[in-house]
Order: C-alpha cells, then sequence, then structure tokens
C-alpha cells in the first residue's frame, strides 16, 4: 500500500520509493504493481526468456487473429479481382496514401499496429480489401489497378 508521502514498498527488492517507480496495475486496490518498474521489468525478462516459444506463438495467433478480423471487416476478397484465398489479401486505404497513414497510425511500427487501429477505430470507411497483385498493379499505376483499366 502506499503511505502518506507516496511511497511504497517492492515486495521483491524491498526498498521504499516513490509511486512513480510502479507501473499501473487495476487489480490491486491501490492501483499499482508490487514490483517496482526495475523488479518487474527483471521478472518479465525471465519469464519471457524461459518460455519465448510460447510467448511467440501466442503472439503469432494474436496478430493473425487481428489481421483475419480486418480482412472480414471489409468483404474477405479482393474487390477488384475477386481473389478469396487469405493469404493474398490485404488493406489498401482506397484513396492512396496508405503509407503515410501506417506510420502516424503505429508509430512507425506497422504490421499489427495497423490492423488494432482499424479495430479500435471500429473498421472505418476509406479502406478495402485488395489481392497483393491489385494493390501494387494500384500503387504502380497511379491509383488505379490495371485490372479496372481494361473495363
Amino acid at each position: 500500500m502506499v503511505d502518506s508521502l507516496g511511497l511504497k514498498t517492492c515486495c521483491k527488492c524491498k526498498r521504499e520509493l516513490p509511486v512513480a517507480e510502479f507501473y499501473k496495475h487495476r487489480k490491486y486496490d491501490d492501483g499499482l504493481q508490487v514490483y517496482c518498474k526495475k523488479c518487474n521489468n527483471e521478472v518479465n525478462r525471465k519469464s519471457y526468456r524461459k518460455h519465448r516459444t510460447a510467448y511467440r506463438t501466442t503472439r503469432r495467433a494474436y496478430c493473425a487473429g487481428l489481421r483475419r478480423e480486418a480482412l472480414q471487416a471489409y468483404g474477405n476478397k479482393c474487390a477488384c479481382c475477386g481473389e478469396e484465398q487469405e493469404l493474398f489479401l490485404s488493406i489498401d486505404h482506397i484513396d492512396g496514401g496508405g503509407t503515410q497513414h501506417r506510420k502516424e497510425v503505429s508509430g512507425g511500427k506497422g504490421g499489427h499496429h495497423f490492423y488494432l487501429w482499424l479495430r479500435e477505430e471500429e473498421y472505418p470507411p476509406g479502406f478495402q480489401t485488395l489481392c497483393y497483385n491489385c494493390n501494387w498493379g494500384k500503387y504502380r499505376n497511379n491509383n488505379t489497378c490495371p485490372h479496372q483499366e481494361k473495363q
């Protein structure tokens, strides 16, 4: 618990530290972790090393699920050619500017951070599912897929 001076004792190293040295945690009455940030990071590093394979497997499944959810929200097939095989599909910014937008919403990290942003924004308009061929063709052809030029 936090004392009247705003200090808390770490259960691992037993040091009395300012509350700013503890991560937040809703589970505990005082709203703070029981270990200080330094001890908490050390415990997490050891746990990750010990269970690395399980962490990676879980993370891959989570990221794949985010991607699958986003593809389903935007039709789950290429809006241009109709390709349905999930491995070939991607999310396209309809009006272009995808690279810049992904950097803005994911802090330059890309990958699953973009899919997470889509979910948090409740899959906003302005996006569509395209296969990688159509997406690349659109990029290379001034925002128009070569399939669309034939029609």
